[in-house]
């Protein structure tokens, strides 16, 4: 941790993460839940590694209030209407919901979480409508902690 001379506090390892989503199509989301950020397109950066690519997850390694946001670009959409979740331990934290139809949509979603240690994170889109719809490589999911 360092202080600055106007009291400012900076940490070098400060957990956190920011990845891009790898354009993928054909995703099936209207008859369950589909859990997004499982195949990264770029990895901006992921401090601590917390972030897992595979899983989609990001775990908090201490506890505090973390920032969390994603923005869902999806195409092809023809149902009556997408939401895009963040879930805490795999429960509902805040969404965003939208009947829009069409190509260059999107659902963008935030919140600010208050994390334990071992508690995880994560996004998850759904639909009512649409079983083949397409996600853009311009999605994007971010976490950091707070304090």
């Amino acid at each position: 941790m360092r202080i600055d001379t106007s009291g400012h506090i900076t940490h070098t390892r400060q957990p956190g993460f920011s990845v891009r989503q790898l354009a993928q199509s054909g995703i099936d989301c209207s008859s369950g839940p589909y859990v997004t950020f499982r195949h990264i397109h770029t990895t901006h950066f992921n401090t601590g590694n917390h972030f897992n690519s595979s899983t989609g997850y990001f775990t908090a390694p201490v506890a505090g209030n973390y920032i969390f946001g994603a923005c869902i670009r999806y195409d092809g959409f023809s149902g009556s209407y997408f939401y895009a979740t963040i879930l805490k331990n795999g429960n509902f934290y805040s969404r965003e919901l939208t009947n829009l139809t069409g190509s260059y949509l999107h659902a963008s979603v935030h919140a600010i979480v208050n994390m334990s240690v071992n508690d995880n994170v994560y996004v998850q889109i759904q639909n009512s409508g649409d079983s083949n719809i397409s996600l853009d490589h311009d999605c994007n999911f971010y976490g950091y902690l707070l304090g």
